[in-house]
């Protein structure tokens, strides 16, 4: 039986998941050629807190696939560039398992919950990134513990895209790192009122907030997909006025990541430190692939692999195969599904929902 308090800390989970209200640190290391990079910053999430909060009973199982996950996060560490940041990132990855773990033993009163909440949530973050369009800029106030950043014209670094008439246009972040962070998590967030037949009210501003995201990695993904054709349709100036500029930076990265992988092919440089030896601008490569096995290394990726397929072999339904194709579509053109802490959560969910949320409660 779940109490009243826990219910409210599970509604107040399911609000966050969208926000970076965080507790940053930054040690020496996080501080390269003077600039503070938020890839290597520890970072502590309200959500984070409210996870082991929820998951304090949860009763975990040690298994053989267990041990071997944890042999092999010990020896990335130990190989690791810099020890101390891959620690904490295998100490979050655990917060992540809490999180599983405890949506697996809540089932019911989390996907009753997650059901009426979450489309409130994705319209209410969908609003702010509309109204970040509208007003060429942030909103500010109280919105900045949410994880809003600044956004002008003047600051580097901010997505801007040239547009007929109206000329350099910022797209929208509403409380993400990045446009395409914000792209992916619209599009998985539609895709999953799909699967809970969701209201068509709840759709209108995620679909309009996806598109003034303007992310290309997006848009390929709805094509791939098949769904949303008319949507497709209206993202299809993404390509016309996009970047090239994106594409020459994203192969820089690759060749990066490949150079990184063969100096360093069994056990990588360790979870979570790409950034140190990126050759633009501190940031990792664009493909969750490559950056998995050049941080984790061939052997490691191979056990995640076997454990991935054994799982989707087991519980995969043809309802969630169209939400996988995005995820593996923009994640071979971007990073955000497993550095971005929103996007991530949404992965981890969605992960659960195809294993609990079967077939007899799809029609």
């Amino acid at each position: 039986m779940v109490s009243k308090i826990e219910t409210l800390l599970l509604s107040l989970l399911i609000f966050l998941i969208p926000s970076q209200l965080a507790f940053h640190l930054w040690p020496s290391w996080s501080d390269m050629s003077g600039t503070k990079i938020d890839y290597l910053s520890p970072t502590l999430y309200l959500s984070d807190v409210l996870i082991l909060i929820l998951g304090r009973n949860i009763k975990i199982k040690f298994t053989n696939h267990l041990f071997l996950f944890i042999l092999f996060s010990i020896t990335n560490i130990l190989f690791s560039t810099n020890p101390p940041l891959s620690v904490f990132r295998y100490g979050h990855l655990f917060i992540y398992f809490i999180f599983f773990s405890y949506m697996k033993q809540n089932s019911h009163i989390f996907i009753s919950l997650f059901k009426k909440l979450f489309p409130l949530v994705v319209s209410l973050y969908s609003s702010i990134g509309i109204a970040q369009f509208v007003l060429q800029r942030h909103l500010g106030g109280l919105l900045y513990f949410l994880g809003e950043r600044p956004l002008t014209f003047y600051l580097a670094n901010i997505a801007k895209i040239h547009l007929p008439l109206l000329g350099l246009t910022i797209r929208s972040y509403s409380t993400f790192p990045h446009p395409n962070a914000l792209a992916g998590f619209l599009l998985i967030s539609l895709m999953l009122f799909g699967v809970f037949k969701t209201k068509l009210r709840f759709y209108f501003l995620p679909a309009l907030a996806l598109i003034t995201t303007f992310s290309r990695s997006a848009f390929v993904a709805l094509i791939f997909s098949g769904l949303f054709k008319f949507w497709s349709l209206l993202l299809l100036p993404l390509f016309i006025f996009g970047s090239p500029e994106s594409f020459s930076g994203r192969f820089v990265l690759i060749q990066n990541s490949i150079l990184i992988f063969l100096k360093h092919p069994l056990f990588g440089i360790g979870l979570g430190n790409y950034s140190f030896l990126s050759n633009l601008n501190f940031q990792p490569v664009h493909n969750i692939f490559l950056l998995l096995i050049s941080e984790l290394g061939i052997l490691f990726c191979i056990f995640i692999l076997c454990l991935l397929i054994k799982f989707l072999k087991s519980h995969v339904t043809s309802a969630y195969i169209p939400m996988l194709l995005p995820v593996i579509i923009t994640g071979s053109i971007d990073h955000y599904w497993i550095t971005s802490h929103q996007n991530f959560l949404l992965l981890i969910i969605l992960l659960f929902l195809i294993k609990f949320y079967k077939n007899e409660q799809l029609s």
